[in-house]
């Protein structure tokens, strides 16, 4: 298995809107281009967008600007000039672990590798605008196995299948694979026979027999399950009662077993993303916000912040953390 933590951004022109952010993307299936944050006319004060999304690399990276008016979304305003920085909580005070430095169009990076199960707060001062503040968890790394047929617990698996000791934090499903020419390219169309899968973003297609790749032969357990778009989200797997569960550890529930499939060709990768609290209910928003108003692939316009969770104070935006773990997939074996 290998495993990776990472954000990422990507930098697109839409209607004339500059403002990308790094963690909306979820590499790139919350939305394929950016997320531009703007308000009401009505609003007399331009509020602070700060988007910033811990994992285990070396570098972290934190977008910080003005939002625009309505109508006037090609003038927003990045910010250049603030003192910017990462604080360790512990039981008795904050120890600051990491301080964010200016590079362009709004990002700020800093080169520091947070550690999983501590708690981290985000100071920011800018001149003339209050303090911002915000505080998440990076959650602690967990063990996921991909199995293959032929151990003692694969039941009615006959293919690819995966486990592990899952705690404390919600998971973020999807697949990816490379085409011929090499380019990456990512599942549509993706199901999974766990039992908890949040249908907050399915398709309204099920995988069924009269699938004319006859991949149902290789995942009998995900017949009659729904399709979700691109993502799939697992609610916090600590509370689960799950059919495929195996393990029990102390009365609690410890270990589940499921599997996915993808409807799409050229795929080999399931890309399992485990997520901050404050992070889970900010992509969660996100999620049914887009399915609630029908925005597909190439635009998020948030009108209303209110719809979409934030945990910032004095500010718009989020602060979150997460892991991020690859295993291998195959249509059939």
């Amino acid at each position: 298995m290998e495993s990776e933590t990472t954000t990422t951004s990507t930098k697109t022109k839409l209607y004339k809107m500059r403002y990308y952010i790094a963690i909306l993307l979820l590499t790139g299936l919350l939305c394929a281009s950016c997320v531009e944050t703007i308000y009401p006319e009505s609003v007399e004060e331009v509020p602070v967008v700060v988007n910033c999304v811990l994992d285990t690399s070396d570098t972290q990276s934190l977008y910080l600007a003005f939002s625009s008016k309505v109508g006037d979304a090609d003038n927003f305003k990045v910010i250049d000039n603030a003192d910017v920085v990462l604080r360790e909580v512990k039981s008795k005070d904050t120890v600051t672990v990491a301080t964010f430095s200016f590079e362009s169009d709004g990002m700020w990076r800093t080169n520091f590798r947070p550690v999983g199960g501590k708690e981290y707060q985000l100071l920011i001062e800018i001149p003339g605008q209050k303090r911002i503040s915000a505080t998440t968890q990076l959650p602690e790394t967990i063990t996921i196995n991909a199995v293959l047929p032929g151990g003692r617990r694969e039941g009615d698996y006959f293919a690819y299948h995966y486990l592990g000791d899952f705690t404390h934090h919600s998971l973020y499903l999807y697949m990816y694979g490379k085409e011929e020419k090499g380019n990456v390219i990512i599942a549509n169309n993706i199901a999974t026979d766990h039992t908890f899968a949040d249908l907050v973003n399915i398709t309204g297609e099920i995988y069924n027999a009269s699938d004319s790749s006859q991949s149902f032969v290789w995942y009998p357990t995900v017949k009659g399950r729904p399709f979700h778009k691109r993502l799939i989200r697992i609610p916090n797997p600590d509370k689960y009662i799950n059919p495929y569960l195996f393990y029990f550890y102390d009365g609690d529930i410890r270990s589940t077993i499921f599997t996915v499939f993808a409807q799409d060709k050229n795929i080999d990768r399931l890309i399992i993303l485990q997520v901050s609290d404050e992070l889970d209910a900010y992509y969660k928003g996100v999620l049914t916000y887009q399915s609630k108003h029908e925005v597909t692939d190439n635009m998020l316009i948030v009108y209303d912040r209110t719809n979409v969770y934030s945990n910032l104070t004095n500010a718009i935006g989020i602060f979150g953390a997460y892991n991020k773990y690859i295993l291998p997939w195959a249509p059939h074996l």
